[in-house]
């Protein structure tokens, strides 16, 4: 994210997207969504988490990985904030499919 840019400006530049995709005739945007609740990750990357985008239309295509084990990012890697915020996640209970990235995608009417 640029400097200073908050949650609300991120979203805001994703549905600014959004539109100028529409208008300028494509039909479909896809979006890594990133797992939710994990703000370590989410300031990290400068992404969006995948309850941002289904509230901007964004429908879950699913995922390319195997949610039996933790993705491949979750071991190695990554600042110790992230680290610690996932161990931290995976000690209160949550299972390995909420640390993956989901592929999410808009349709526009023609």
């Amino acid at each position: 994210m640029a400097q200073g840019c908050t949650h609300s400006c991120a979203v805001e530049r994703r549905t600014d997207t959004g539109t100028w995709a529409r208008e300028h005739g494509y039909r479909t945007v896809l979006a890594s969504a990133l797992p939710a609740d994990l703000p370590a990750l989410l300031h990290l990357s400068g992404g969006l988490p995948w309850t941002t985008f289904a509230r901007l239309g964004y429908r879950d295509l699913g995922y390319t990985e195997d949610l039996t084990q933790l993705p491949r990012w979750t071991h190695g890697g990554m600042p110790p904030s992230v680290t610690d915020a996932v161990r931290a996640a995976t000690a209160a209970g949550r299972g390995p499919e909420d640390f993956h990235f989901r592929l999410m995608a808009v349709t526009f009417d023609a």
